[in-house]
């Protein structure tokens, strides 16, 4: 596990590199799709945890327990925000390696077990619902191969 200045060093940047990621493809929608209502109240949700963890790390160290729950959140927000905009064929979905990957270098190994297990739970329900119209043998082949990539 590393020294809590470490921790703050990685996390901070992928926090934000992920809100402006989301805020950037909300935009995107905002002005080609006529943004639904559900994917707003993600978005808001995501960039209040951003604000809340810059709060709470800037008042001293994060234990290691809300490290774990502010990259739990964070995974389950991207989730449903790719459940949202698409499913899994949304290219977002590769963000969700972000808080396993933060998780297995901050963590102890049971934190980032659990993360990895949750995230590739919620991967594989948004492959269980892939549509009737993404159901071509070739997409289908894709999507289940971008699965076992990211299990492995």
């Amino acid at each position: 596990m590393a020294d809590a200045s470490f921790n703050q060093q990685i996390q901070t940047p992928l926090s934000w590199g992920r809100g402006v990621a989301l805020l950037l493809q909300a935009l995107y929608l905002f002005w080609l799709q006529q943004l639904p209502s559900p994917i707003i109240w993600v978005i808001l949700s995501a960039q209040a945890m951003i604000l809340l963890h810059t709060l709470v790390a800037s008042r001293g160290s994060v234990s290691e327990l809300g490290i774990f729950i502010a990259l739990l959140f964070d995974a389950l927000l991207l989730i449903a925000y790719v459940y949202l905009t698409g499913g899994i064929a949304n290219p977002l979905i590769s963000l969700l390696l972000l808080p396993v990957a933060t998780a297995s270098l901050m963590l102890r190994p049971r934190y980032a077990l659990s993360l990895l297990l949750v995230s590739i739970a919620g991967y594989s329900l948004l492959l269980s619902q892939v549509s009737e119209h993404q159901t071509h043998h070739s997409f289908n082949s894709h999507l289940v191969g971008m699965w076992l990539v990211f299990i492995a």
